[in-house]
């Protein structure tokens, strides 16, 4: 038996130069599928911690809508941007304008939150020109 030439045990002996990219190619793209995934989800968040309450009605899809979010402490945001009480006005009339009259206005406030300052939000809608509103709520499980 010969050790040199063209042989099937010659070939072990030598290093390995290659690098095996399958495993690398796999990798890839089960995070680019996370990130797809992932991505929208952490978008539709609202900048509030909001303990919604539970109904038995489906939500309307946001991202064709106004969205105010209020919570048990007090704050409040239009469209996962938050403004100060006396800023509400000008910033929930700019969106109207922007996003027409049309679209739903989605309130939604913290199981928390005084009767009377959801009254209050729903009255300067109305004064503002907005024709929908509607309550985010949870499913009832």
């Amino acid at each position: 038996m010969s050790m040199g030439g063209s042989g099937g045990a010659a070939g072990r002996d030598d290093p390995i130069t290659e690098i095996n990219v399958t495993p690398l190619v796999d990798i890839c793209l089960v995070l680019v599928i996370i990130f797809m995934v992932t991505v929208p989800i952490m978008m539709a968040v609202s900048p509030f911690n909001v303990e919604l309450p539970k109904a038995d009605t489906l939500e309307p899809r946001e991202d064709v809508n106004i969205t105010i979010c209020l919570t048990a402490t007090d704050s409040v945001s239009v469209d996962e941007k938050k403004c100060k009480w006396e800023e509400l006005p000008d910033m929930l009339k700019a969106k109207i304008d922007e996003k027409g009259t049309d679209k739903m206005i989605i309130i939604r406030a913290d199981k928390e939150v005084y009767h009377q300052r959801t009254l209050e939000i729903m009255d300067l809608v109305k004064k503002l020109g907005g024709e929908r509103m509607s309550f985010a709520t949870l499913q009832k499980s």
